[in-house]
């Protein structure tokens, strides 16, 4: 079973009103910010002119928001309808969401690997970074840009949040949305944004669960499924077992793609992201193993 790296406490961020009021009356303070958004600004406009548009973001996610009376006019999209809220992006010009949403991608992991090792120093942080953008399903991430963003966000939620964010993309590692309600006490409390959305969505789109055309979606499904399932259920059952008994949201979510009928290969991802935060001698197995998996599989179909 895993054992946990000397992981230090994921820091509490606390910013008070006054705080951030005298932040904005600080000239220093407001240059850098200033600068650091031109630079952003900077960043996004050279993605959109040279990184091609992923595939699932120019047919599944980039037109979310030019759909939003009925998000599942979009074939392909079996996402639960209140993730539009998560992609106000998508309402820019194509080239520049899909900039947008490869920053995510790239950011969103690194700024949770970092609450855990950033104070650490850079020895222990930039490896880290550096296992997680030269691994494989990342780079399968990058030519797809998909959001496996989303379901790391979670994992720097509160629990109530967590949830309803994890709701949308759960297959990779939404086993730790067990492990947060449990910690609660199974608070209804908890699960109220989650079916505040549920309700919601129902109120505005109806049941939305119709109109997912199965069949376009499962081609595709079928084609990338990078799943185990079944072969592989006892492993996760225990793992999630003993993830439950100790109270271990990322073991939790470590299970998940063992009990899960489909993923694509990026939605191992999220899996490495949360992994490093806790376990990194793991991780850098899980690293190494897909590595391995890679240059086995590149050779027997004649890539390299």
């Amino acid at each position: 079973m895993l054992e946990k790296s000397e992981t230090p406490e994921l820091p509490a961020f606390k910013l008070s009103v006054a705080d951030a009021r005298a932040a904005l009356h600080d000239p220093k303070t407001v240059a850098k910010v200033a600068f650091l958004l031109v630079v952003l600004l900077g960043v996004i406009y050279a993605i959109s002119e040279k990184y091609p548009i992923g595939v699932d973001w120019r047919y599944t996610f980039g037109p979310l928001w030019h759909h939003w009376r009925d998000p599942f006019d979009i074939p392909g999209l079996a996402n639960p309808p209140w993730v539009i809220f998560l992609m106000p992006h998508s309402i820019l010009p194509l080239k520049l969401s899909n900039a947008i949403n490869l920053l995510l991608n790239i950011t969103v992991p690194a700024i949770l690997v970092g609450k855990y090792w950033a104070k650490q120093g850079p020895k222990t942080f930039i490896p880290l970074l550096l296992m997680l953008y030269t691994f494989p399903p990342f780079i399968d991430l990058v030519r797809t840009n998909n959001i496996e963003w989303v379901p790391i966000l979670a994992f720097m939620l509160p629990a109530q949040w967590a949830i309803a964010t994890l709701a949308l993309k759960p297959q990779s590692v939404g086993g730790a949305a067990l492990i947060w309600w449990k910690k609660s006490k199974f608070s209804l409390r908890v699960l109220l944004p989650l079916i505040f959305f549920v309700v919601f969505s129902f109120v505005v789109w109806g049941l939305w669960y119709e109109r997912i055309d199965w069949e376009i979606v499962r081609k595709p499904w079928e084609a990338a499924n990078f799943s185990p399932f079944p072969y592989m259920i006892p492993v996760g059952l225990y793992m999630l077992y003993k993830a439950y008994r100790t109270e271990d949201d990322v073991l939790a979510g470590v299970a998940t793609p063992l009990l899960t009928p489909y993923y694509a290969g990026y939605g191992l991802f999220p899996v490495l992201v949360i992994l490093t935060t806790k376990y990194r001698r793991e991780a850098f197995y899980f690293y190494v193993g897909m590595w391995l998996y890679f240059i086995v599989e590149a050779k027997r179909r004649g890539i390299i």
